[in-house]
């Protein structure tokens, strides 16, 4: 072979080598690129994924629609079965009201009240800085020392209100339960409240004796509704709000004819006397340094009936 054509040869020969090395490295870099787009992929269905977890504010006021009150609140009258011995249990953000009826484009607004006893609400919405479990808010945002967080735990069916400091730190959480179904929600707050003070002092069957202990019947009292059945009076409250007015130290009832009646209404201390609730009139006691309120006689006699 001369040297043509040898030279030849390894002309073709670093051609074909050449040729070998552009086809490999074309293909490797389709590989990575098949690679790149399937980790963009993976990453663009991770965020997917985690916007699929938010709950959007519709969803979330099917899910927790209801009245929800403080946890701390609902074990301590189940313990004390008295509104009254349960008062300071009561935070500050005292309920919370949530019906799909008040989600208005992206703004869900939370009936709520102050210490169950001044009126309020709040909005909470998805944001930017919205992760699992949480919604933006515009809690107390007069409040600039403090930072409020709205959470809500799907598992245990929990709401949670989540207190910083300036500095970030947690200095409380006020944990709610739901007590009722969003039906019962209504223009004023506390209903919450009254149902559950209900529920755990005056439910159910009770024989009624007047004053002269005469039998009056045995009337029910249904907690969720207030009604009360084969009674003189057709519905009752049990008092939650005791920063208003001063009062004797112990329960009260309100009864009243008609739900929102308040001109015949009957204003009863309640005072438990084993199986028996005695219902008694009040008075006032003034003198030139004090103001305060005692019992008088007893209007009725309530014997429980519920076994």
């Amino acid at each position: 072979m001369n040297k043509t054509q040898t030279m030849n040869r390894f002309l073709i020969t670093a051609f074909v080598s050449f040729l070998t090395i552009m086809s490999c490295n074309n293909q490797l870099k389709k590989n990575m690129d098949l690679q790149n787009e399937s980790t963009k992929t993976m990453e663009v269905e991770k965020i997917d994924m985690k916007l699929r977890k938010l709950l959007n504010l519709d969803t979330f006021s099917e899910l927790f629609g209801g009245v929800w009150l403080p946890k701390e609140y609902v074990n301590e009258i189940i313990k004390t079965k008295s509104a009254y011995l349960s008062r300071n249990s009561i935070p500050e953000i005292a309920e919370l009201a949530i019906t799909k009826k008040n989600l208005k484009k992206d703004t869900l607004f939370v009936g709520s009240s102050i210490n169950n006893h001044e009126g309020y609400g709040f909005n909470i919405w998805n944001s930017e800085v919205t992760s699992e479990g949480h919604f933006s808010n515009n809690i107390f945002d007069w409040d600039k020392g403090k930072k409020y967080l709205f959470e809500y735990n799907l598992s245990d069916k929990l709401i949670s209100i989540v207190i910083k400091n300036g500095n970030g730190i947690v200095e409380n959480q006020i944990d709610f339960v739901k007590v009722l179904d969003d039906k019962f929600i209504s223009g004023y707050g506390g209903v919450g409240y009254e149902y559950i003070a209900r529920k755990y002092s005056i439910n159910g069957n009770y024989q009624i004796l007047d004053s002269l202990k005469n039998e009056l019947g045995i009337a029910n009292f249904d907690p969720k509704t207030g009604k009360i059945e084969n009674f003189e009076y057709g519905y009752y409250t049990i008092a939650t709000d005791y920063i208003a007015n001063p009062s004797f130290p112990s329960d009260h009832i309100i009864l009243r004819l008609k739900p929102e009646e308040y001109s015949n209404l009957k204003y009863l201390c309640i005072i438990n006397r084993n199986d028996s609730i005695l219902l008694y009139e009040t008075e006032e006691i003034v003198t030139d340094s004090t103001y305060n309120f005692g019992l008088t006689e007893i209007k009725y006699y309530l014997i429980d009936k519920n076994y």
